[in-house]
């Protein structure tokens, strides 16, 4: 067993640390983390949220869109978050929601 368990960083989906970084104007680069993920982690965040429409550009000038800016403010997964809002949007949540 290790002496120190594993960090948070290396155990959790990476879209929504993608989205926060964003949503506060910076890009990947400008941010310095003690123990980073490996890239290939990072670049299936971005993919993840492009195949969502949340992010447009390329991978040093990402870019929110209105539909990545909305899903920054939700604390729930990506996935669910663009259901909800898209459900809102076409007036159909009761359809959504349990």
């Amino acid at each position: 067993m290790a002496e120190y368990p594993t960090a948070e960083i290396h155990r959790i989906p990476l879209e929504p640390l993608v989205l926060d970084i964003l949503a506060l104007g910076l890009q990947l680069g400008d941010v310095i983390l003690p123990d980073p993920p490996k890239p290939a982690s990072f670049a299936g965040a971005i993919a993840a949220l492009r195949c969502h429409g949340a992010v447009t550009g390329e991978d040093t000038q990402l870019r929110l869109t209105p539909l990545g800016r909305t899903l920054a403010r939700l604390p729930v997964d990506i996935a669910l978050g663009k259901t909800l809002v898209l459900g809102a949007a076409l007036g159909v949540v009761d359809a959504v929601l349990p």
